[in-house]
């Protein structure tokens, strides 16, 4: 066996340097892949942040709307409580003449 490495060392590190090779380019494409799969993550989330910033901008545009409707509302309301005090003043006026 001695004799053989020694009389074929070339053939040998010849083959020891391709099994090396072989793995170390198998480490390098998975490491390649888990990049790839780090940088698409990384994208999505960046996709998935902005969609959340879209959706908390809507929210705030809508309570926006839902305050100022509030406050329309709540000004009618004021409006049709004169307007019915107005109309009793007149009621109890037009009964006073009969």
């Amino acid at each position: 066996m001695d004799s053989f490495i020694k009389e074929n060392w070339q053939a040998v590190g010849g083959l020891v340097g391709m099994v090396f090779t072989f793995l170390g380019g198998r480490r390098l494409k998975k490491s390649n892949e888990k990049s790839m799969e780090l940088e698409n993550l990384s994208a999505v989330r960046e996709m998935e942040k902005q969609l959340i910033d879209d959706y908390r901008e809507q929210l705030n545009e809508f309570r926006k709307l839902i305050d100022d409707m509030q406050i329309f509302i709540n000004e009618k309301d004021i409006i049709i409580k004169e307007q019915r005090v107005k109309i009793e003043e007149q009621r109890k006026e037009l009964l006073k003449c009969k």
